[in-house]
């Protein structure tokens, strides 16, 4: 989910304009920095802060620290400044250079897809192996699986 703290018109699926229950992202204008700094220490489920227009001043990112920090400017200079404080504070920084992004790019960005690997069963055709566990080419074979998941933008 994400919770749209700002006057921001996207048409991003899965949004919001209320507080929202359990994990979600913020997503704000510049301006609006501080409330959304001050949301995303209060709120341990709050995985993600995205920033569409920096401001000139760089605040106090610390609690972005173990998260993720999506910073949107047309100005590489106070992008680079913004993901350099983020990467000081130990946020994941992701920037994006454009005055006005995509929302396509915004939304695979604060949305990821999520995968489900099933990886149950008896293994009854392998004659008592483990089917899973089997390996192919020196890895398991349900690592593969994943891998597969996780290189097609699974997370």
């Amino acid at each position: 989910m994400i919770f749209v703290m700002s006057d921001l018109e996207v048409p991003i699926r899965g949004r919001t304009y209320r507080e929202p229950d359990g994990a979600h992202s913020v997503m704000v204008r510049g301006r609006d920095l501080e409330p959304a700094l001050q949301h995303v220490a209060s709120r341990t489920d709050c995985g993600t802060l995205a920033v569409v227009g920096l401001p000139e001043a760089i605040p106090d990112l610390s609690v972005m620290k173990g998260r993720k920090l999506i910073v949107v400017d047309a100005d590489s200079t106070r992008l680079h400044d913004f993901a350099e404080a983020g990467v000081k504070v130990g946020a994941e920084v992701e920037w994006i250079r454009s005055a006005r992004p995509s929302s396509e790019r915004l939304a695979a960005t604060l949305l990821p897809v999520g995968a489900v690997v099933l990886a149950a069963g008896a293994s009854s055709r392998m004659a008592g192996s483990q089917k899973l566990v089997l390996e192919f080419d020196g890895r398991p074979m349900i690592r593969h699986a994943i891998e597969a998941a996780s290189e097609g933008g699974c997370h």
